[in-house]
């Protein structure tokens, strides 16, 4: 086997070693995956699972806790709680803040899903996709599959791994919320989604609906037409339901009135507490990457208390939205647009309300030519620039060569009401394209356990 496993941790290591000499190389595909969840991520699964300190994913949690509760508290740190001063600092078109601003709530719902590189000091925040329409809740069927394979099962008994299942971990705070709200233990979670997305996602919504129906929960699917009020209860199909996941944002909303005036029936619901949504359309104020230029750029104007500083210099890579003027970068003051033609392959660009990875220009992997056109195209204020991160390495081994490539691995790590919600990893080949975007033939995923590393030290 080519490759240095000896760079990994204790774990990683061993897990190397009974490769070699055994069967647990094969484990990933010997374990009994659902049917829904082979049909969505089969052909993209890594051939094992990373593995964490449990010490070091607490910090994680900690530290994202931490950075949603400054998150969501800027546009009143900074703008004295006027979302349209907010809402101008990070591109967002005015009409779609007077739309967002009837659901600001000082204490939005702490849930999303926080995708993460790891280098050699830590984590570094990519984006933090803040909204119950985050992919990846289903993928924790992969951990569990896994855990039935009697190889890795030992191998996990020998190391005390542990994982926390994303879907129970959901299913018990959706039982929380609804006996709180008087509807009993046991509710109905519906998808609703719009303008046929719920078609798109069909794979992931049919592999949500088995791993919850398989932990005791109905989950229906469907989309805004759909919902209608009726004796006090919210219905969708003609069925009640307790909770809804919005997979509809405001720009659906924006750009059609007439399902505007038909989710009316959810938001005087969820107003009324007689529906519970799970995340409401503020939330697009914080999932918008505008907010990390606006924190990493307030971290050197004074903002911020110590703690808070630290926070964000572990946390956060140096970011700005683009725009004109100056900024200060490394101590100094420079002009944002000269110091981002001039520094191409230490950048990247990305759109501030864009996901999956679309339009995202890495400046390392275009010509000074094409980077230079590139930002005379980002229209200020909807694009922020960021500086590279440089991912740590992970060995992956081929079962049929036995044969180790090097992956650069982004993790996806839950944040929820209760903390840590669990987590799962995207990988690309280091030397391929670095951008992680929706659609890449080359991705592949896998999921992640934690080890008690004064355990394996010892």
């Amino acid at each position: 086997m080519s490759g240095d496993p000896s760079t990994g941790d204790a774990v990683t290591r061993a897990y190397f070693e009974a490769c070699e000499t055994g069967d647990l190389a094969e484990a990933v595909w010997k374990a009994p995956f659902p049917r829904s969840f082979r049909d969505l991520w089969w052909d993209r699964l890594l051939a094992r699972p990373l593995f964490i300190p449990e010490a070091e994913m607490n910090r994680l949690v900690d530290d994202l806790g931490a950075y949603f509760d400054l998150l969501v508290d800027l546009p009143e740190r900074l703008f004295g709680g006027d979302l349209h001063q907010y809402g101008e600092a990070v591109g967002m078109a005015r009409p779609r803040v007077e739309l967002l601003s009837r659901f600001h709530s000082t204490s939005p719902t702490r849930f999303g899903r926080a995708d993460l590189y790891r280098d050699g000091d830590g984590f570094k925040l990519l984006e933090f996709n803040v909204a119950s329409d985050v992919g990846g809740i289903e993928y924790s069927e992969f951990n569990r599959s896994l855990m039935e394979v009697p190889v890795f099962e030992d191998f996990a008994a020998g190391f005390g791994l542990s994982h926390v299942h994303t879907g129970k971990h959901l299913a018990s705070l959706w039982r929380e919320a609804a006996a709180r709200a008087g509807r009993g233990t046991e509710p109905t979670v519906a998808v609703i989604g719009a303008n046929g997305n719920t078609r798109t996602l069909e794979k992931l919504l049919v592999a949500m609906q088995e791993m919850m129906a398989r932990l005791g929960v109905p989950m229906r699917v469907g989309e805004i037409p759909q919902v209608r009020s009726r004796g006090g209860r919210v219905e969708l199909n003609g069925e009640p339901i307790d909770i809804v996941l919005r997979f509809f944002t405001v720009d659906d909303l924006w750009d059609d009135p007439e399902l505007l005036s038909r989710a009316e029936v959810l938001f005087h619901a969820h107003e009324e507490d007689r529906v519970l949504l799970w995340t409401t359309l503020d939330s697009s104020l914080y999932s918008n990457k505008g907010a990390m230029g606006l924190i990493s750029r307030a971290r050197s104007e004074g903002a911020f208390s110590d703690r808070e500083l630290a926070l964000v210099d572990r946390l956060l890579p140096w970011s700005r939205v683009l725009g004109r003027g100056t900024t200060r970068c490394d101590g100094e003051e420079v002009d944002l647009f000269e110091y981002c033609r001039a520094n191409r392959a230490d950048l990247v660009l990305k759109p501030n309300q864009g996901f999956g990875g679309q339009d995202v220009i890495a400046g390392w992997e275009v010509s000074d030519r094409e980077w230079r056109e590139r930002l005379a195209r980002c229209r200020e204020q909807d694009w922020i620039v960021q500086r590279r991160v440089v991912p740590r390495e992970d060995d992956i081994v081929d079962v049929g060569t036995r044969e180790s490539r090097r992956w650069a691995s982004t993790w996806g790590v839950f944040l929820t009401p209760a903390g840590y919600g669990g987590s799962m990893v995207r990988g690309l080949p280091v030397d391929g394209p670095t951008v992680l975007y929706f659609g890449n033939r080359d991705a592949r995923s896998t999921g992640v356990f934690t080890y008690p590393e004064a355990e394996i030290c010892a």
